[in-house]
């Protein structure tokens, strides 16, 4: 698996996002952007057709990963 982040300049943002996409080999890219929102740091998920499929606080999110990591480290 591969990260590349880059930041960029959406035009339907006010300011900067980071843009993440992880790759591996010839498989699916999933692209994700982290922005700031109303004063939150959120996540933002694209689809593969390129539609957002699911948008969470990064904090939630980055909460969820480690408690599902934790149920298969038991």
């Amino acid at each position: 698996m591969t990260f590349q982040i880059f930041k960029a300049f959406p035009p339907d943002r006010e300011g900067p996002v980071a843009e993440l996409h992880a790759t591996s080999g010839d498989e699916a890219e999933i692209p994700i952007q982290v922005f700031r929102e109303e004063g939150n740091v959120r996540a933002r998920i694209f689809d593969a057709s390129g539609g957002v499929a699911w948008e969470f606080e990064l904090s939630d999110l980055l909460d969820g990963l480690r408690q599902a990591a934790k149920v298969i480290e038991a």
